[in-house]
Parts: structure tokens; sequence; C-alpha cells
């Protein structure tokens, strides 16, 4: 998380050469989830339906940014 907090804030410099920021984000598909084995077995039944009819993953990445006054 640490590492992840670092990429997530900062400045980059109007003279960066390298003005692009790379962040690996995972995720988790929870499965096997309920608290009766019925409801398990069940919701089972609707992870597996899901990941085999589904082919792509959208996930929506917002960013922000503020420029600032470059120091002279």
């Amino acid at each position: 998380m640490e590492d992840l907090q670092n990429n997530l804030s900062g400045t980059i410099n109007a003279n960066d050469e390298d003005k692009t920021r790379t962040l690996t984000i995972g995720w988790k598909w929870n499965y096997e989830t309920g608290t009766t084995n019925e409801e398990i077995a069940s919701n089972d039944k609707i992870d597996t339906q899901n990941a085999q009819n589904i082919a792509n993953y959208t996930f929506n990445v917002i960013v922000s940014g503020t420029q600032v006054e470059p120091n002279t």
C-alpha cells in the first residue's frame, strides 16, 4: 500500500523527460461466497457462468491533476 500511495501522489515537473506514471492495479474475484452450502453452490454456479461468458473486463480508472505555476 505504501508503494501505491507514493505513486498515486506527487508532481510531474514540466521539464521532466518522463511525464508518465505506470501503476499495476490488481483485483480479486471472490467466489464460493454465501453463508449456507446452498448459497455457496448457487453463487459458485453464477460465478462460473460469468467467467465462461464474459470475454472482456472493463474498469474505469479516473485520474485528475492540477497544473501548477512553474518555478522560474
